[in-house]
């Protein structure tokens, strides 16, 4: 599911399952870049303890 707000800063991701793979993540950012929303601003939040602190998570402190 995505949700984003009208102004466009603002934008989510989710999923039923803790994991998501790269094509279903890369395919949520390019509909979000569809729709004018700045995708270098996403990050992904770790889901998963092994997860926390590799590339491309956001740190959870």
């Amino acid at each position: 599911m995505l949700i984003g707000v009208v102004s466009r800063d603002l934008g989510w991701v989710f999923s039923r399952n803790k994991t998501i793979s790269d094509a279903e993540y890369e395919h949520a950012l390019a509909i979000f870049a569809d729709n004018d929303y700045d995708i270098k601003q996403f990050c992904k939040v770790p889901q998963l303890p092994e997860k926390i602190g590799k590339e491309g998570f956001q740190a959870t402190e």
